[in-house]
């Protein structure tokens, strides 16, 4: 955000793309979950599947906390 055309310094303006981005990736990460619950109740084997909803959700938990960091080092 801070390194594309037309970056703003603005603290107000970073805190809350980083807050909205945050909150994105919770609710994409929830949604992950859940399929990923659902295709393991359904007791057939996806095993490629879970695996990728594994894999995708565990990125975005990596992301969530870089973003949270970066969200505490300017709120901070």
């Amino acid at each position: 955000m801070l390194s594309k055309p037309g970056a703003t310094t603005d603290k107000k303006e970073i805190l809350s793309e980083i807050s909205k981005s945050i909150y994105q990736q919770s609710k994409i990460s929830n949604n992950i979950n859940q399929i990923a619950k659902k295709v393991n109740s359904i007791k057939k084997d996806y095993p490629e599947l879970l695996t990728e909803l594994k894999s995708e959700l565990d990125e975005l938990k990596q992301l969530n906390k870089v973003m949270l960091s970066k969200f505490k080092k300017v709120g901070g």
